[in-house]
């Protein structure tokens, strides 16, 4: 029974391991040939995180929301105070 239950995780593991392996490599690919471009991200988007703050007083769930609008370079405009 040991050894089963040893033989089962270890072919689990060999699997596993060369599952995530040849992973990078097969989405790596570019298939157009075309190199890596963020001109297709822009636009306008949304974000939304989810988590909690550990304070001295205790935790506090936070969920800040926003929105951004990306140009074909990748580059969000911001306005910032200052020169």
């Amino acid at each position: 029974m040991t050894r089963n239950i040893l033989r089962i995780s270890l072919v689990t593991i060999f699997v596993a391991t060369l599952h995530m392996s040849l992973a990078p490599a097969v989405w790596g690919q570019d298939q157009d040939d075309r190199g890596c471009s963020t001109a297709r991200a822009a636009g306008q988007w949304g974000y939304l995180y989810t988590g909690t703050i550990l304070l001295p007083t205790g935790a506090v769930p936070v969920a800040p929301v926003g929105r951004f609008t990306a140009d074909k370079e990748g580059i969000s405009p911001v306005r910032r105070p200052g020169p």
